[in-house]
């Protein structure tokens, strides 16, 4: 995977570097490439190990609590120090019209003036320095640490509270036993990752082998359960 090193400023273009090379054709506001191996061009031995898509620490935890005739148990997990790499980034993160984008592309790197996002001018702004111009130059690799994020998160799997009525009470209905709970999954969940489930594993050509990568993934849905227990 290449490592980016921010966008192509004016002066990157008009005076290169051995220290800062430059992708074929490349113009202001184009994704820069790290020369990680040092040779003073960008090519495929500048790929590099950027993390890895296995953690490193997998955490569980589970405990109940029982007050008289109250029970509550509650069910964490975390997954840390994993990377993942969000494949849909690319579609969300192309700069294109007719599509939903980042807010970013607000005010991306480009050619003022323009018209309806077409440059009608030379001038040039980098914008925020964050979207990239796209609109001529070098073509970004698809695989990139653009769209490689941390996975780590804490959630907290499950909650749930119930209560045991008495048995005394409920056999004079001819209950032996009853409880009723309020179970709640999914009810929490802290990450900066992007997308909508970290744990996603799934690639837009479907290869079961391709771990670590998320092509629009679903989150997990809250769901909220009320129940009965009763035995006769």
């Amino acid at each position: 995977m290449y490592k980016t090193d921010g966008l192509y400023s004016a002066s990157d273009i008009s005076n290169p570097s051995a220290d800062r090379p430059l992708l074929k054709n490349a113009v202001a506001g184009n994704v820069a490439i790290a020369d990680t191996d040092g040779s003073g061009d960008i090519g495929v031995t500048d790929r590099t190990e950027l993390g890895n898509n296995t953690p490193d620490y997998i955490i569980g935890f589970t405990n109940t609590f029982k007050y008289k005739n109250f029970d509550a148990r509650i069910l964490a997990t975390a997954i840390l120090d994993f990377k993942s790499y969000y494949f849909f980034g690319r579609y969300l993160d192309a700069g294109q019209q007719g599509r939903n984008q980042l807010d970013i592309w607000a005010n991306g790197a480009r050619r003022l003036p323009s018209t309806n996002g077409v440059p009608t001018g030379e001038a040039f702004t980098m914008g925020n320095g964050q979207a990239f111009y796209k609109e001529e130059g070098a073509k970004l690799p698809d695989f990139t640490d653009r769209w490689l994020y941390d996975g780590d998160y804490i959630r907290i799997k499950n909650i749930t509270v119930g209560y045991t009525f008495d048995k005394e009470t409920i056999s004079q209905v001819g209950m032996k036993n009853m409880r009723i709970y309020l179970s709640a999954d999914n009810v929490f969940n802290s990450t900066d990752y992007p997308g909508g489930n970290p744990e996603a594993n799934n690639s837009e050509v479907e290869n079961k082998l391709t771990e670590g990568v998320d092509y629009a993934g679903y989150p997990l849905s809250r769901v909220v359960t009320l129940g009965l227990k009763a035995t006769f």
